[in-house]
């Protein structure tokens, strides 16, 4: 039993990284960043660090939604739960009642990293990948090695 509880996390934050990584170079696009540089403002910068790849579509949207989608298959959405990630720095813990309500995409908007279809796209991505690995039947015991 905790194997499957540990390889359906794994394997739900792993897999959608094959597909944005291959959406990213298929796309293209520049990011918020390098728009604002060359046709608004060339000294404005981002609050938050841009790799240096494309924008479209969104990684951390892909494994955000793919994580929140194979907890909820799991354990069932209805759960309450409160984040204390940036505790440490001064903000505010923020309380949710269920998984598919908790958001960690948005953020990359705000940060100026990704344009809002990208986020949209990406948590549609990881969700999507994420179904798709709750639905894997898991061998249960260790591997067999021939």
């Amino acid at each position: 039993m905790c194997e499957h509880r540990e390889a359906r996390p794994r394997a739900g934050s792993e897999f959608p990284c094959r597909g944005y990584r291959s959406t990213k170079y298929r796309y293209n696009l520049v990011r918020p960043v390098t728009y604002i540089h060359t046709l608004i403002d060339d000294q404005w910068s981002t609050p938050l660090v841009t790799s240096p790849f494309p924008e479209f579509t969104s990684g951390h949207s892909a494994q955000s939604g793919a994580a929140f989608q194979v907890m909820g298959d799991m354990f069932g959405d209805a759960h309450d739960f409160v984040d204390h990630t940036h505790d440490a720095r001064g903000l505010a813990p923020r309380a949710f009642t269920s998984f598919s309500q908790c958001e960690a995409a948005i953020s990359r908007l705000y940060g100026g990293i990704h344009f809002k279809p990208a986020i949209d796209l990406g948590l549609e991505q990881g969700r999507c990948v994420a179904k798709a690995v709750s639905r894997l039947r898991l061998r249960s015991g260790p591997r067999k090695t021939p």
